[in-house]
């Protein structure tokens, strides 16, 4: 089922390295802070439009024409099939700088194609065997030309292509989503990131869209079936493992405190951030904020709108429905009972191929901008960059012992210079 890759590419100035990925646990919510993500104007990102968001969506718009990749770039393996983890495309060609999203090579995750939310699924912006990008198939649609740096340079293949990032200012329907498959769920995934650009053709506002009037920084919902009829839920975990040792910790009190404020949000969070692999994962079916079945035939969850916990006993987890007011109060009812089942390693319940499985993941510790975890007043802002030491983030679901249902990176700039040092 997976599909093949026909992309060319243009050879990369830089050698082949090889290096390891991180892990990005989903908890919580935030306070937002009034912060920007870059004090540098995107590679890609158009910075002005004269039709309003709203409006480019009913208005004629002038085509421009996607160029394809020169016929005369040699055809070539991706580095990623050798074992190259480090992103190939220096930070100055990120489409959004300085962030760089995509699925973890070696992972077994491949891309299917990327669309707008609601669409069909042929209506692709980009598809495995397009010679053009995503990014010059979303400039086309505001009229306007991609920049050199898109046209030039190929974002690589379904292993470890360059993925959008939403900001949450995209108008109804137009928010991006990446349709994926690995060896044990086919899906698709939608990210918002706080503050990123270059998924409107407008500069991110903070006083609109989804982030407007709420408290977080990210928000990740992944829909989808698994693949196999043995994927029991309490087996499955999501956070971050890393494949060497972090670099410079933060002093041991302020580890403890973290640890603990963390642990709040999930109570069966395993942590180790000491040792050749520190790791950080919870339960996947208590740590989502959301987590909504589906049957065959039914509409799954709109990725793009609003979430919430369900309230029909035949859509929740565990088949049974709280009876709480709120969706945080339903979800609150799942995560206990479920963590009880988790404890006792119950062999139930077990993921279906014929149900639609949909998760909600929230985050407000993490600060893109600053590229920091936030822990207030009392702990402080705890770098990222010698932490991970030139390790990615990563947003990841697996089973202990079958492998990823989805794995994904997201790079900061900051992280390029001592990824290449460890080469």
């Amino acid at each position: 089922r997976l599909l093949s890759n026909d992309l060319t590419a243009v050879p990369s100035p830089k050698p082949r390295r090889t290096f390891r990925t991180g892990s990005l646990v989903h908890i919580g919510t935030y306070d937002p802070v009034a912060d920007c993500m870059s004090t540098e104007p995107p590679t890609v990102v158009a910075t002005a439009l004269p039709i309003p968001a709203a409006a480019a969506a009913v208005l004629p718009i002038p085509a421009v024409p996607i160029p394809a990749v020169p016929a005369s770039a040699p055809k070539m393996d991706c580095p990623c099939c050798a074992g190259v983890v480090i992103p190939q495309l220096l930070p100055a060609d990120w489409p959004q700088r300085p962030l760089l999203f995509r699925p973890t090579p070696g992972s077994g995750m491949r891309v299917k194609g990327i669309k707008f939310a609601n669409s069909g699924n042929d209506d692709y912006l980009w598809k495995v065997g397009d010679t053009h990008t995503w990014v010059q198939a979303l400039h086309e649609r505001w009229g306007k030309p991609a920049s050199k740096t898109a046209v030039q340079h190929n974002l690589g293949c379904p292993e470890c292509m360059i993925l959008p990032i939403n900001n949450g200012n995209e108008a109804a329907n137009e928010s991006l989503v990446v349709d994926f498959i690995s060896p044990l769920f086919e899906g698709s995934i939608l990210l918002r990131l706080r503050h990123c650009e270059g998924s409107t053709a407008q500069p991110y506002k903070d006083n609109i869209g989804y982030f407007a009037g709420v408290n977080r920084r990210y928000q990740v919902v992944i829909q989808g079936k698994p693949l196999r009829h043995d994927i029991a839920m309490t087996q499955c975990v999501t956070g971050w493992e890393l494949n060497r040792p972090c670099g410079k910790l933060p002093p041991r009190w302020i580890l403890k405190g973290t640890l603990k404020l963390v642990s709040f949000f999930a109570p069966q969070m395993e942590a180790a951030l000491e040792g050749p692999h520190p790791k950080t994962i919870s339960p996947l079916g208590s740590t989502p904020q959301m987590l909504k079945v589906n049957n065959d035939g039914d509409d799954g969850c709109d990725l793009e709108s609003s979430q919430e916990e369900p309230t029909d006993p035949d859509e929740t987890l565990l088949g049974i429905a709280s009876g709480a007011p709120t969706t945080l109060g339903r979800a609150k009812f799942r995560k206990k009972n479920f963590d009880k089942l988790y404890t006792q390693q119950s062999p139930t319940p077990v993921l279906s191929p014929s149900k639609t499985y949909t998760f909600e993941f929230l985050q407000h510790l993490l600060n893109f901008t600053n590229f920091t975890v936030e822990m207030g007043s009392l702990l402080g802002s705890i770098p990222l960059k010698g932490l991970l030491d030139g390790q990615a983030l990563q947003i990841m679901a697996k089973h202990n012992t079958l492998g990823a249902l989805w794995s994904f990176d997201v790079w900061h700039e900051e992280l390029y210079a001592d990824a290449q040092r460890h080469e």
